[in-house]
């Protein structure tokens, strides 16, 4: 994968205008980009089974999934994983969520935390120590989230949320 060549706190091009468009053809155009996600994530449906998969083998092995992700796309993970106990009666740490920059990160922007691998190694590392990690997968391409899948330092199973599929 050539990270040099990924898209990333670029604008869309198909929304440059929304601060001028009459509230119906705004909400139109949320419309639109939001049914561009549905077929995003449909091109991808084979991968994302695979995830599914990896990621119940690691819990049915004792292991835990772990969210790991930058901006909006941590906030996501950080949400998913504490809703998991109440929503489906795991435990607390089953399931956990991890942003770059720290938990500040979810209140405050943390501007470049997404590109640091040492800090992503060392947060994953830290979360996995605690519960014995099984398999390897990832989906996702910030350095925060990709480090670990370089690291033989620490395996577990982990999930990243991308808000920008296109």
């Amino acid at each position: 994968m050539n990270l040099g060549a990924l898209v990333s706190e670029t604008r869309n091009p198909q929304t440059m205008d929304l601060d001028a468009l009459p509230t119906p053809e705004l909400v139109k155009r949320f419309n639109e980009q939001d049914t561009l996600v549905a077929e995003a994530v449909k091109a991808t449906l084979p991968e994302v089974a695979r995830a599914v998969d990896a990621a119940a083998a690691a819990l049915q092995s004792g292991g835990r999934i772990i969210y790991m992700g930058a901006g909006t796309s941590g906030r996501l993970g950080v949400l998913d994983a504490s809703e998991c106990p109440p929503t489906f009666g795991v435990p607390h740490g089953l399931v956990v969520g991890l942003i770059a920059g720290g938990p500040g990160a979810l209140l405050k922007a943390v501007e470049g935390a997404e590109d640091s691998q040492q800090a992503g190694r060392r947060r994953s590392c830290r979360a996995k120590s605690a519960r014995r990690g099984s398999g390897g997968g990832a989906c996702g391409v910030r350095s925060y989230s990709l480090c670990d899948w370089r690291s033989t330092l620490c395996a577990a199973v982990w999930l990243y949320h991308r808000c920008r599929l296109l």
